[in-house]
């Protein structure tokens, strides 16, 4: 099973480019052979680790139906299915 980790530096959440990251890095990285048998993806920002500071809701929501939406984009329907 692949785990993908994917997440934005604070600089990067700053300027507003989160979801531009999390495509840039889902397209580098997600194989077109993977399923939800064989692929899990994680988002942690990056800004995150260690830092004592943590996303809102609101902020995991929106990351997660961006990569929810740009897997669906990648893989069609078995982007459905991943965790």
């Amino acid at each position: 099973v692949a785990i993908i980790c994917i997440g934005e530096t604070r600089a990067e959440r700053e300027a507003g480019a989160t979801l531009d990251v999390l495509s840039r890095q889902l397209e580098g990285s997600v194989p077109t052979s993977a399923t939800a048998a064989n692929t899990i993806i994680a988002y942690e920002p990056v800004w995150a680790i260690g830092t004592g500071l943590t996303p809102t809701a609101a902020d995991v929501a929106e990351a997660h139906a961006h990569i929810r939406g740009k897997l669906t984009g990648l893989l069609g329907d078995a982007a459905a299915r991943m965790r």
